[in-house]
């Protein structure tokens, strides 16, 4: 389980271990991107900054449908302005499952099945059990699968969890002639999403987790707090799924922001944009939202980036 570490000019830069580091503009314009500086540390939280955007207009959200009937009402510099708005309200947001497993990619890999269907309290708690229990992954690919079973129960949906764990750890065995995904490393991003996306229990928010986290190359992994959100704000359509939003960001968000911005998302998923009782009122994006009009809480007007 040896720790990896790269480096990359797309992977923005986070804070210092000491807690300095600042806020700093990414100087980002619709048709040219700078890159943050910074230093790099264990907190993906400060040093988001604002990203100095040229604004254009957003389209007009149709027949209370959440989204245009040409798909996404945001260009790239309506999603920088989502995004400097966000950041203001989650300047230290970080990753609590996945930031301790950064530059692993088999850790990251095995937290991120382990989460599916899972809260995070569970899923780490079932991922410190089976780091306690087996002393690599090697132990956990030969063991008897009830014992690993066993190790993961506190979690939640062992069974199901176990199959995928060992059978991705098997194919990375059978490939590598090891449990790693050092190689992938060195490989261009969309051969190491095609890889991880055909390796069993492996989707394409799990395999950009693992990108993002994992290998140090920017990605923009899709939950279901992210997509809550895209079809709120009529970035997606209402019966849009999870991949086809997933390719959408991976398009719109400069590689500066997909990792904070992701991360920022699912805070506000769970914090203030929640699936029941949604705090439009006090969100900073209810200008831009399509839901905050459904409910009533804006006039059913045009609506344009400020």
């Amino acid at each position: 389980m040896t720790k990896h570490t790269t480096k990359s000019a797309h992977v923005l830069k986070h804070q210092c271990k000491d807690g300095s580091g600042g806020n700093q503009d990414l100087g980002i314009r619709q048709g040219s991107q700078g890159t943050g500086e910074g230093c790099q540390g264990t907190s993906l939280g400060t040093g988001h900054g604002n990203l100095g955007i040229s604004q254009g207009s957003l389209g007009t959200c149709q027949d209370g449908s959440g989204s245009s009937q040409s798909g996404s009402r945001f260009s790239q510099s309506g999603i920088i302005d989502l995004y400097n708005k966000i950041s203001k309200l989650y300047p230290e947001a970080h990753s609590e499952l996945l930031e301790p497993f950064r530059g692993n990619p088999v850790d990251v890999l095995v937290a991120t099945i382990l989460s599916q269907a899972t809260n995070d309290t569970l899923s780490k708690r079932a991922f410190s059990e089976l780091k306690a229990q087996f002393h690599d992954w090697e132990s956990v690919l030969v063991e008897d699968p009830c014992n690993v079973e066993a190790a993961l129960a506190c979690g939640g949906l062992q069974r199901q969890k176990t199959k995928k764990i060992r059978s991705a750890l098997s194919k990375l065995k059978q490939d590598f002639g090891d449990i790693t995904l050092g190689p992938l490393f060195d490989w261009p991003k969309q051969k190491s999403m095609e890889y991880l996306t055909s390796l069993p229990g492996v989707g394409p928010k799990t395999a950009a987790c693992v990108l993002a986290f994992g290998l140090g190359k920017p990605a923009f992994p899709v939950d279901t707090h992210i997509l809550r959100i895209a079809r709120r704000l009529g970035l997606a359509g209402k019966k849009q799924n999870a991949s086809s939003v997933q390719n959408m960001f991976e398009n719109l968000v400069p590689d500066e922001i997909k990792m904070p911005f992701h991360i920022m998302l699912i805070h506000h998923g769970r914090e203030m944009c929640s699936s029941r009782k949604p705090k439009c009122m006090s969100c900073p994006l209810k200008e831009t939202c399509c839901h905050a009009q459904e409910a009533g809480t804006l006039p059913n007007e045009p609506i344009e980036a400020r």
